[in-house]
């Protein structure tokens, strides 16, 4: 799927085949851009295409949330709540209200007749003015909104449930509302909110089963952990700067240039760098690709998350001064990988020491 719009002004595509996530500092243009996907989804923005076609109102269904998706006005039983029409669409409309209603009403005549028999026999025959009495129940709704009470893992009290916990609930709750006849999308920005990486990799597990029922991600995050989780045949990714977009799906283009240094350190002829790669650049194999994603890659993706949602970083060789944005490196090699990606990533980078 590929996905063209306008971003600040300036034309941007955005290409995926099952989900989209987005990675960026605060304050980068993660919600901003959320947003104006959702709305074009939703057939709301006319400089917005999918797949080079227009989208039409309620083409597709749309699911959109972030950090103020509530809880606690999820987790009712009120008229418009997700929870009652997820409930209702399953087994609501296949019950026999009006019986149900007779029934009801029929029990409740008989605490009618007593009442009116006792007003009868003490106020009404002693006053001009007769009074009734009358429970007459004429919507199911009245019933269960009043008197419906919902528990979590056998707790009434939502102050109890963790907001990790919440935040999974409200997921599986809207996630697993999806129609099967329409493409879902399933924008959410920070999903991580609150998830601990239990959570975070529960979530992920989530999202590659209802990709299975039509449905697509497209989600935001700042923390750098979330890239050594993700499956990378599952996500295109994507990363926001100063409301920029830059694409890191090609990890191969990094992986190849830094194979050519690491084989350029042992290159005895005296051609330049630049040179020696642009000639050699074509004869790195799928074995060399696999060898370094086996090896330095896996073992730098926590490193590579940091660069994802940094604006700047700083490299040191020195364990005593790791700080926020600090990145150790232990050798010229990791050090050159992760330089790579800067640059791809337009991060700035500066290095403290050099070994």
């Amino acid at each position: 799927m590929q996905i063209n719009f306008k971003y600040q002004n300036i034309d941007f595509s955005l290409s995926f085949n099952k989900n989209l996530i987005i990675f960026g500092s605060n304050k980068s243009g993660k919600t901003s851009l959320l947003k104006l996907l959702k709305d074009g989804l939703n057939g709301n923005n006319k400089n917005f295409s999918l797949n080079s076609l227009e989208c039409k109102k309620e083409e597709y269904h749309i699911i959109y949330f972030d950090e103020e998706t509530d809880f606690n006005n999820e987790f009712k039983f009120t008229k418009n709540n997700i929870f009652k029409i997820f409930l209702y669409d399953a087994i609501y409309k296949n019950i026999d209200k009006e019986k149900i209603l007779s029934e009801i009403n029929n029990s409740l005549d008989n605490i009618d007749n007593a009442v009116n028999k006792y007003l009868d026999n003490n106020i009404n025959n002693n006053f001009k003015n007769k009074l009734t009495f009358n429970i007459d129940i004429d919507d199911i709704d009245k019933i269960i909104d009043k008197f419906t009470t919902i528990y979590v893992n056998d707790l009434i009290d939502t102050k109890e449930i963790s907001k990790s916990d919440k935040r999974k609930l409200i997921y599986q709750l809207l996630l697993f509302n999806t129609p099967k006849d329409k493409k879902t999308f399933i924008i959410i920005d920070d999903f991580d909110l609150y998830l601990d990486n239990e959570g975070i990799v529960e979530i992920l597990n989530l999202i590659t089963i209802l990709n299975k029922r039509n449905c697509h991600f497209i989600i935001s995050t700042n923390n750098s952990n979330i890239y050594n989780y993700l499956e990378l045949n599952n996500f295109s990714i994507y990363k926001t700067k100063d409301y920029k977009l830059i694409n890191f799906n090609n990890i191969d283009d990094i992986l190849k240039k830094y194979i050519l240094f690491e084989q350029y350190q042992n290159y005895d002829s005296k051609m330049e760098y630049l040179e020696y790669m642009q000639d050699n650049y074509h004869l790195i194999t799928n074995n060399d690709l696999n060898r370094i994603k086996n090896t330095l890659y896996n073992f730098q993706k926590n490193n590579i998350g940091i660069v994802l949602v940094s604006n700047k970083v700083c490299f040191t060789s020195l364990y005593n001064n790791i700080l926020n944005n600090y990145i150790f490196y232990k050798d010229k090699f990791e050090l050159e990988l992760l330089k790579l990606v800067c640059e791809k990533l337009l991060t700035d980078y500066e290095i403290t020491d050099t070994i």
